[in-house]
């Protein structure tokens, strides 16, 4: 046993989290939180981040906190979807963080093909905070739409932060294409926050480059398969 523990032990074929440096944040879709929170809360790499987004958790106003809580961490923001049906709403974020992270500002956008959570942390090996924006948009939305409720709700940031943009963005339905479906949103975060994407593997269990992650900042990222979602675990390490 020890030599296979240390001669001949078999490298991994991706970077888990919690071998990650720096501030850790991860980005899931949890298609039902209130149905795979066990699942959540056991999931080593995810818990391994210091700031986690879950994304169609479709929690409700009666869907308690402290049914929610992970150890370690502290519930950040919950932005449940508007939803005036009396099923449960098909979208909905929530932001976690450890405990030991502070945090220094918390934004919030929510509407029925757009949702957003802004955070602004302090991490104790960064010599300054980070800015972090999670979206996750519908695949009914339009670009333009997008765009429009994009540069709202970056307008609050601070353009001279390290800022980290990450989510589930579903553009290949929206831009309609099958082929470089992510060029015309890649190009816009350029030409106006000089932000570069840095997802190149795909990230859904359909060859599909769905989750985004934009930044002007140099980043590790980890893309980590999931077995109980269709999307894999997005990790940038800043």
């Amino acid at each position: 046993m020890e030599y296979l523990l240390k001669q001949r032990k078999v490298e991994l074929c991706y970077t888990p989290v919690y071998m990650m440096d720096g501030l850790k944040c991860s980005f899931l879709n949890t298609r039902s939180l209130h149905k795979h929170f066990r699942s959540v809360e056991t999931d080593h790499n995810i818990c391994a981040s210091d700031i986690m987004f879950l994304a169609e958790t479709r929690l409700i106003s009666s869907d308690d906190n402290d049914n929610y809580q992970i150890q370690n961490f502290q519930i950040v923001c919950r932005n449940d979807q508007i939803w005036n049906k009396e099923s449960r709403p098909p979208h909905g974020i929530i932001c976690y963080a450890k405990k030991s992270i502070k945090i220094l500002e918390v934004q919030k956008k929510s509407c029925e093909l757009f949702e957003a959570i802004f955070v602004c942390v302090q991490h104790t090996s960064l010599p300054i905070p980070v800015q972090i924006v999670a979206i996750y948009v519908s695949p009914k939305c339009k670009f333009q739409q997008l765009i429009h409720e994009l540069d709202d709700f970056m307008s609050d940031t601070d353009d001279t932060c390290d800022t980290i943009v990450i989510g589930d963005f579903n553009m290949k339905s929206i831009s309609g294409v099958d082929h470089q479906y992510n060029t015309k949103l890649e190009q816009h975060m350029k030409n106006r926050y000089n932000f570069n994407q840095v997802v190149q593997e795909d990230t859904s269990n359909y060859a599909s480059v769905l989750d985004l992650c934009f930044t002007r900042s140099d980043v590790k990222i980890s893309i980590i398969w999931n077995f109980w979602s269709d999307h894999r675990i997005l990790s940038a390490a800043l």
